[in-house]
This record gives C-alpha cells, sequence and structure tokens, in this order.
C-alpha cells in the first residue's frame, strides 16, 4: 500500500481534546487526505490497513471525531440504500478559545522572558567596563533603541 505524501495538520482543539491519541493521528491523516479535494474519500478499511486496527475501531475513531464537532460525514448511497461513497470534510473552527492545559503556554512569554535575561546579561556586562557611568548607560541606550530604556 502506498502512502500518501501530504502534510497532516492537527490544530491545538483536536490535539488537546479527550479523544484517543490514534484518533487525533487519524484526523491528521483525513487532513492529509483532504488537501487535494477538501474531502477525504478514504475507507474503513483503507485506514484500518494503514494504522494495523480493525475496521470497527477505525469506526469508532471517525464517529468520535464527528461527535466533538471536528469532522462531518456525507455518506452517497445508491437507491438500495448500498453506499457509493463517503466524504469526510474538516470543520474549521475560528476563535475557540485554547484548552485550558495550554493557555498560558505562549512564546511570547518564553521570549520575554528570554529578552529580559539577554537585555539583563548585556547590562550587567557593559556596565562591568572602565567607562564613565554615563557613556555606558548612552551606550546602553544607543543598543536597545526602541525598546524601554533600560536607564
Amino acid at each position: 500500500m502506498q502512502k500518501p505524501n501530504y502534510y497532516a495538520i492537527i490544530p491545538a482543539e483536536v490535539r488537546y481534546s479527550n479523544l484517543k491519541p490514534n484518533a487525533k493521528l487519524l484526523y491528521g491523516e483525513i487532513t492529509a487526505l483532504s488537501n487535494k479535494t477538501g474531502y477525504c474519500f478514504a475507507s474503513n478499511n483503507y485506514f484500518a490497513e494503514l494504522y494495523n486496527v480493525n475496521k470497527n475501531t477505525i469506526s469508532r475513531w471517525i464517529s468520535d471525531l464527528k461527535r466533538l464537532g471536528f469532522i462531518t460525514i456525507e455518506i452517497e448511497r445508491a437507491a438500495n440504500k448500498q453506499i457509493i461513497k463517503r466524504c469526510l470534510g474538516i470543520v474549521q473552527k475560528v476563535n475557540t478559545p485554547i484548552d485550558e492545559k495550554v493557555k498560558g503556554n505562549t512564546t511570547s512569554i518564553n521570549n520575554t522572558s528570554n529578552n529580559i535575561y539577554i537585555k539583563e546579561k548585556f547590562v550587567n556586562e557593559v556596565m562591568s567596563f572602565d567607562y564613565p557611568k554615563d557613556m555606558l548607560e548612552d551606550f546602553i541606550n544607543y543598543w536597545c533603541e526602541g525598546k524601554k530604556k533600560l536607564y
């Protein structure tokens, strides 16, 4: 079986949901297969072979993804009610709050902490030179231009 060569996308709402880990991975696979047409047409058998699990397991994962509102399922049936085609679509959630577990974990906080440390280190090192204090302060403020004055 040839595996697709696309990127999978698993947004925060899915990653930090209470889904089973493999259901989250399946979501990523659905996004990868949806990149070309906007929908994924793969069968449960396809996913079962891909992940080496039973197709009933895939069915449960898909049901969970739908129940939590992460995917849509459209089924096309023949006159005898046999399924002709199934389309799995990704639901684009906008302005959803980030899960409480990750609320405070932002790179802006990490970057701010690093910037403060770097500035403090810079100031301490410059101030250790044997020059008049006002000259050192001017030097620091020049090199930290556009930022809050340190002196």
